[in-house]
């Protein structure tokens, strides 16, 4: 029964596939934001730097699907599917983290985490200078800040888009179609 749901899920066209995708994503941070109480704050380049860093876990994670074709001949489809899915929702709820602490710094309030999930908007909160100049805490916002966390985050979305396209070629190798 998994496998046959699977297999028509896959059928679905790409548009289908991306919006059940982006809304994975976006019930991941809708529920970060509901049960997610302890927010720090996050100046710009750490949370550049940590949004690139989930992007790329994200892809890496992503590269299960190159299993299809074996999955789908062991009648185990539906396997890579939920693990695709549950990828999108926790990168979905951590991404919701990140944003709601870039909101409470930039803005004074978590609810601004919303312009993260909407690709243009994103730069609002991503260059949206700190409510007050006192240096958020955290270890990882001071061990990104500054120029650190810049270089951190250009590396790790170079990385995470050089994984993406291995994989699509790798998929195009083995004649992988399901996903792309």
């Amino acid at each position: 029964m998994l496998e046959e749901l699977a297999y028509r899920f896959l059928e679905q066209g790409y548009t289908v596939r991306y919006l059940t995708g982006s809304g994975a994503v976006v019930l991941g941070g809708t529920v970060a934001a509901l049960v997610w109480t302890e927010v720090g704050r996050l100046q710009r380049a750490p949370y550049f730097a940590l949004s690139a860093l989930l992007l790329l876990a994200s892809a890496v994670v992503e590269s299960v699907q190159l299993a299809q074709p074996q999955m789908a001949a062991a009648g185990l489809l539906w396997a890579i599917l939920l693990i695709d899915m549950l990828r999108l929702l926790v990168f979905g709820f951590l991404y919701g983290v990140v944003a709601m602490a870039r909101s409470q710094d930039a803005y004074g309030t978590r609810g601004y985490a919303v312009l993260a999930f909407a690709p243009v908007a994103n730069l609002i909160l991503l260059f949206r200078p700190s409510k007050d100049d006192a240096a958020a805490g955290g270890a990882w916002a001071v061990a990104l800040r500054g120029r650190r966390g810049v270089v951190c985050g250009l590396l790790a979305t170079m990385a995470a888009f050089l994984a993406i396209e291995v994989q699509r070629r790798a998929g195009t190798k083995c004649g992988h179609t399901c996903r792309r």
